[in-house]
C-alpha cells in the first residue's frame, strides 16, 4: 500500500508497523480507511477511527464526559469538581467549582470548543451561548494548573507516555500575531512539501515529527481578548504567548514523550486503573500533573486530587503522540499493539 496516499496518521502508522511486522494489510473501504490486517491465519480489522479491540458499551460510556466522570468520582479516581448543564437556564454559580473555570461539550473530541481560563461570570455566559448553538450538554469544571499528560494504556497496562503543550508563537517586535502564525504555519507547510518531493527519506523521518497548524482563529482570539491582545497586536521582540492554554495536539500545540523513569508509580498506576474501571482494552488517559520534577510525585508517595487529576478517557488514542513527537524518543506503541494482536509478545 502505497503510503503517501494516506493521510490520517494512525493508519499510516499501522500500516508502517504491520509491514515491519510481516503483517499483511489489505484496503477495504478508503474513506473509512478500513484495513484488514492479516498474519499466521489470524486475520483483524481496524478503522482510522478504531483499533476494533473496545466493547462498545466502553465507547458508548467513554464518549459521554459527565458519565464517565461520575464512574471514576464513585471509583475513587481524583477528577476536577464539575457541574454538567443541560441548559443555559439551569445555570446555578452557587453550584460551580470557584473560577477560573473550564467549559466543554459532554460528547467533544479532540479539544473541539474547549474554552479554558474563564474568569467571569460574563464571559462564562458568552461561552455557554456560545456552545449552545452545536452542544445540547455541557461540563463546566474546575481549572486546573499543572503537565497535561497522555497515557497510552493497552489491556490494563501503560505503554506509553508523553507531555503536551499548548501552541506558542514568539513576537520579534514587527509582525502581527496573526503574521506571526501565518509565517509558522507556512514554515511547517514549506518544510512538509520540499522534504517529501526533494528528500523523501528525509520527510518520512523529520516531516512526523511536526505539529498540526495553528488554525482555529475563533478560539484563538477568544483567548488572545482575555490576556488583553488581539490578532493585530504586535509582541516586543522575544516575548512569547499561549495562543490556547489547550496543549491538545489538534490545537497546534506540540509533544515530549516520557520515560516511566520521569513518571512517579503512582500516577501510572492511576492510569492503569482508570483504563481498568472505564472496560477499554485500549485508551488514552488525559492527566493533569503537578509539576513531575518539582512536586513531590518525583518522591515515594500516593497521589491525591491535589497533584493529579483525570481529565478525560479516550477510546480511539492517537498512535502518532507517541510514535512521532516533537522531542523525546518515539515510543513503539503500534508495535506493541500489533503484538497483542496477533498473539505475539
Amino acid at each position: 500500500m502505497e503510503l503517501d496516499h494516506i493521510e490520517n496518521t494512525n493508519s499510516r502508522i499501522l500500516v508502517e508497523t504491520a509491514s515491519r511486522l510481516g503483517i499483511k494489510v489489505t484496503l477495504l473501504n478508503k474513506q473509512k480507511m478500513k484495513l484488514k490486517l492479516s498474519k499466521g491465519g489470524k486475520t483483524h480489522v481496524v478503522t482510522k477511527k478504531s483499533f476494533g479491540l473496545n466493547p462498545s458499551r466502553a465507547i458508548e460510556l467513554t464518549r459521554d464526559k459527565g458519565r464517565t466522570t461520575q464512574l471514576l468520582k464513585e471509583n475513587g479516581i481524583p477528577t476536577p469538581r464539575s457541574v454538567s448543564l443541560a441548559r443555559l437556564s439551569e445555570l446555578n454559580l452557587d453550584a460551580l467549582p470557584p473560577f477560573p473555570l473550564v467549559v466543554k461539550p459532554s460528547q467533544g473530541q479532540k479539544g473541539h470548543d474547549v474554552y479554558v481560563g474563564i474568569k467571569d461570570e460574563e464571559t462564562l455566559n458568552d461561552v455557554l451561548r456560545t456552545l449552545s448553538r452545536t452542544s445540547d450538554n455541557v461540563i463546566i469544571q474546575e481549572y486546573i494548573r499543572g503537565d497535561d499528560l497522555r497515557f497510552f494504556v493497552l489491556n490494563g497496562k501503560v505503554i506509553g507516555a508523553s507531555r503536551r503543550h499548548p501552541p506558542e508563537v514568539t513576537g520579534n517586535g514587527n509582525m502581527s500575531i496573526k503574521e506571526l502564525i501565518l509565517n509558522h504555519n507556512q514554515k511547517l507547510l514549506e518544510k512538509r512539501t520540499v522534504s517529501r518531493l526533494a528528500r523523501p527519506k528525509l520527510y518520512a523521518k523529520a516531516g512526523r515529527r511536526m505539529q498540526n497548524r495553528i488554525l482555529n482563529w475563533p478560539r484563538v482570539s477568544w483567548h488572545l481578548k482575555n490576556q488583553g491582545l488581539s490578532l493585530k497586536s504586535v509582541l516586543p521582540k522575544g516575548k512569547t504567548i499561549k495562543l490556547y492554554p489547550i496543549a491538545n495536539f489538534q490545537a497546534g500545540g506540540t509533544v515530549q514523550t516520557l520515560p516511566h523513569s520521569k513518571i512517579h508509580p503512582s500516577v501510572i498506576k492511576l492510569a492503569e486503573k482508570t483504563a481498568l474501571l472505564t472496560g477499554l482494552i485500549v485508551c488514552g488517559i488525559d492527566m493533569i500533573v503537578a509539576d513531575i520534577h518539582h512536586s513531590e510525585l518525583t518522591r515515594p508517595g500516593p497521589v491525591s486530587g491535589k497533584n493529579a487529576v483525570v481529565l478525560e478517557v479516550n477510546s480511539d488514542p492517537s498512535l502518532r503522540l507517541h510514535e512521532w513527537p516533537n522531542h523525546g524518543r518515539p515510543q513503539p506503541v503500534c508495535r506493541m499493539l500489533l503484538q497483542y494482536i496477533f498473539g505475539e509478545k
